[in-house]
């Protein structure tokens, strides 16, 4: 899905939670979160949220919307959940209200979700979709400068005790690649410390 169809996506869950009276507030992140607010990916399987409210009822109006549009009944899901910290931090997006409801998008700011596809450190999925990519933007976006940074934003939202060593290397080497990217300089392949 680009960002035009995400768009109508939740353009029309606005307008169906309208006509039922319902407002709901929900949270796009991952790839659609991306495509719809920095752009440097332009699509992406599915939109995956989270919603305050009635899931239930969210889930069985986008069923109504895939029928509609010829779309998987999953292009919107609630899988990234797991992934969630309670210490994220979200900006509204937009609002599809009208008279009698809608719904409020939110996306999470560029450092939680970065932080967030740190945590997912997708590399091999079937699809041959990794976050290595995603991760790779998100630091330029927020400014990191280097693995420490990185690790500390990282604890900044997830309890070290919930980090994994494959995290930890995952961002070496993600931060390694950068750095022989900008200056030719030679990829470390030594492992991380996975004292912090």
């Amino acid at each position: 899905m680009d960002r035009d169809e995400i768009e109508k996506g939740l353009k029309r869950l606005g307008e169906l939670a309208n006509e039922d009276g319902v407002t709901i507030d929900l949270a796009v992140y991952g790839g659609s979160a991306i495509a719809l607010r920095w752009e440097f990916r332009r699509a992406t399987r599915d939109v995956d949220i989270i919603m305050s409210g009635d899931a239930a009822y969210v889930h069985q109006v986008a069923r109504k919307i895939a029928e509609e549009q010829g779309w998987p009944a999953d292009w919107i899901n609630d899988a990234v959940k797991g992934f969630a910290s309670r210490q994220g931090q979200h900006e509204l997006y937009k609002e599809y209200l009208h008279e009698n409801g809608g719904i409020r998008v939110f996306i999470p700011t560029a450092s939680y979700l970065l932080a967030m596809k740190c945590m997912a450190m997708r590399i091999d999925e079937p699809d041959g979709k990794t976050d290595v990519d995603d991760i790779k933007s998100l630091i330029a976006e927020v400014g990191i400068r280097g693995k420490d940074e990185l690790y500390d934003l990282v604890e900044s939202y997830y309890p070290k005790d919930q980090i994994s060593p494959k995290v930890y290397y995952g961002i070496e080497q993600i931060v390694n690649e950068i750095s022989h990217e900008k200056n030719g300089n030679p990829i470390s392949k030594k492992p991380p410390s996975l004292s912090r």
